[in-house]
């Protein structure tokens, strides 16, 4: 299903010499106790911009016939999901303090997103969001044209909701 990364010990969908899409990318400071907690403070509140690209997706992905995610929802549960549950359009494979896997899978490709969280010195927490896809198919690759550019912007404006700078 996933497997670790030998330098790192991030999980990963695949190898990485073998991955269509990697990205990864650090928050030092992290405001949030946990790593459910980060993803509920990054995942809550939506810009409407963001909105309107899920909604883009969903319809463009229609025309293949992969299933419509509509976003982050804005209400999550108090507690945190288990291994085999859902998180928002995610499954989730993982959950501890601090480590959340989750994972999107369709005919055309595989998404895994790993959120990991480590102490520093003190209080301090890094927050790590590494995103990794391997496609299965020519549309997998379409797919991710649109989302390989916007996928950084989109994930480091989510950061800004779990630093304390």
């Amino acid at each position: 299903m996933y497997i670790r990364d030998k330098k790192t010990s991030f999980a990963l969908v695949a190898d990485k010499a073998e991955l269509d899409y990697f990205h990864q990318v650090s928050v030092k400071d992290c405001a949030s106790a946990t790593v459910y907690s980060a993803y509920c403070k990054m995942t809550n509140d939506c810009p409407a911009w963001l909105q309107a690209a899920f909604w883009l997706r969903d319809k463009m992905s229609a025309l293949a016939n992969v299933e419509n995610i509509k976003g982050f929802h804005n209400k999550k549960p108090d507690s945190p999901p288990k291994a085999g549950e859902k998180l928002d359009f995610f499954d989730v494979v993982e959950i501890s303090e601090y480590e959340l896997i989750l994972m999107s899978s369709d005919r055309h490709l595989s998404v895994l997103i790993a959120i990991n969280m480590q102490s520093n010195e003190g209080t301090s927490k890094n927050l790590t969001i590494t995103a990794s896809v391997k496609n299965k198919n020519f549309f997998g690759h379409l797919y991710m044209v649109p989302v390989r550019p916007a996928h950084s912007f989109i994930v480091n404006n989510m950061l800004k909701k779990v630093s304390f700078k």
